[in-house]
């Protein structure tokens, strides 16, 4: 059986950057990265409340990559 990890490293290495997201912010433990990867996910699913917020839907999905990249050296 696969692990999630692995099926997250296939996403990274093929770019897939959406459902690399998605997938992580369903880890439990992702330490420092947590904050950066969640709002990367609220970015994807639901952009118009991050805009309401004041967030920037495209830089929360960029800080998110960066967290996944630092985290899992991709």
């Amino acid at each position: 059986m696969k692990k999630k990890i692995d099926t997250l490293r296939e996403y990274a290495m093929n770019e897939d950057w959406h459902t690399a997201i998605k997938l992580a912010a369903s880890f439990p433990r992702l330490g420092n990265e947590k904050i950066a990867i969640t709002r990367a996910k609220e970015a994807l699913v639901r952009p118009d409340f991050q805009i309401q917020l004041g967030r920037n839907p495209d830089l929360l999905l960029a800080e998110g990559i960066k967290a996944l990249r630092n985290k899992y050296s991709f």
